[in-house]
């Protein structure tokens, strides 16, 4: 192999180790600060590349559901994925102080809850970025919260 064909060689490796990373982008920590019982770390991921979001969500909650929500500062009418102990996952719009219904149409791709063996769990969970469902949240791809 001539000394050009390992260049070639060392910058297609280069570029297909990197690119993912430049692909996707951590749009939103929680910060727990102020929040009196909080006990829910979220971190939402976008991948451009594959137009995914994750979630990854830690809580010290572990025999009872929680949920995350997005899409508006109340309640009613909110984008929410809710988890259960068992490890399942449900995508709702929630109603005025009550839970709301089911989505029509799933997006939720994947759902895994690992028990991280120090009284914590996290679900890491994917699904499209822009599902174009009606009432689901379709999350920006710039960059912006």
């Amino acid at each position: 192999m001539n000394r050009h064909n390992v260049l070639r060689t060392a910058i297609l490796l280069a570029t297909l180790l990197i690119a993912p990373s430049l692909a996707s982008a951590t749009i939103w920590v929680s910060d727990n600060t102020g929040l009196p019982g909080a006990e829910i770390d979220l971190t939402v991921s976008i991948n451009t590349v594959t137009d995914a979001v994750e979630f990854t969500v830690t809580s010290s909650n572990t025999a009872v559901w929680q949920g995350i929500g997005f899409g508006n500062t109340f309640m009613s009418s909110t984008y929410a994925i809710i988890m259960f102990p068992d490890g399942s996952a449900q995508e709702r719009i929630m109603g005025n102080h009550n839970s709301g219904s089911l989505t029509t149409l799933a997006t939720l791709e994947s759902v895994v809850r690992t028990d991280n063996g120090d009284g914590t769990v996290t679900f890491t969970m994917t699904r499209p970025v822009t599902p174009n469902i009606v009432g689901v949240f379709n999350f920006p791809t710039d960059g912006s919260p």
